[in-house]
């Protein structure tokens, strides 16, 4: 059976609070004890154990669900960031309805599953690729809306954290039918400066 737009919306957003996870063990910015072993799309994946880290995930998550309902998100970012504040790598998932005059049959579960399964195989290997984070750095979860958009939860993330010299790696992408997603990796020349 095919999905609907409100279950596809569902399921990337299960998606992108197993990917964060995901990055934030493969990146290394936590030790790998934090994060225990768990089955996901069929692949091992690494989720957090932590109560207030997984609180804060869940949490955007759910910010994200309901701009994804009104149609307002445009991009999801993992942004790592320098001690001295300034970012060093981004993670960032490009979402978007696909509007109804183009929208094509939807797929079916196993299928978008499928495909959620590469973009976390993809992230696991993506290690390899990138320069090393420094020992200290940090991370946050940036969502842009398509709209000036407030929430009791967000703040108007700061200008500070773009990075206009970066290199652009692109990861993935995928037509679900009814949601399109991109997902590709900022590494700033700062960064890659520094290893």
């Amino acid at each position: 059976s095919f999905i609907t737009l409100a279950e596809t919306i569902d399921i990337f957003c299960e998606f992108f609070e197993v990917a964060i996870h995901q990055i934030l063990y493969v990146r290394g910015i936590y030790p790998q004890e934090l994060f225990e072993r768990r089955q996901k799309y069929g692949i091992p994946v690494r989720m957090s154990r932590h109560p207030e880290l997984n609180e804060y995930i869940l949490s955007t998550i759910h910010q994200f669900r309901e701009w994804m309902n009104q149609d307002i998100l445009e991009r999801i970012a993992v942004v790592f960031v320098h001690p001295e504040r300034h970012p060093l790598e981004k993670f960032v998932f490009e979402v978007q309805a696909v509007p109804s005059g183009a929208r094509t049959e939807s797929r079916s579960l196993a299928d978008i599953e499928a495909t959620l399964r590469t973009f976390l195989v993809k992230v696991n290997l993506i290690d390899a690729a990138l320069a090393p984070l420094p020992q200290d750095c940090t991370f946050t979860v940036i969502a842009y809306a398509k709209k000036d958009q407030t929430s009791d939860q967000w703040v108007r993330a700061e200008s500070e954290l773009d990075m206009p010299d970066s290199n652009i790696l692109p990861i993935r992408s995928y037509d679900s039918g009814l949601m399109r997603m991109q997902l590709f990796i900022e590494e700033s020349e700062a960064k890659v400066a520094l290893s």
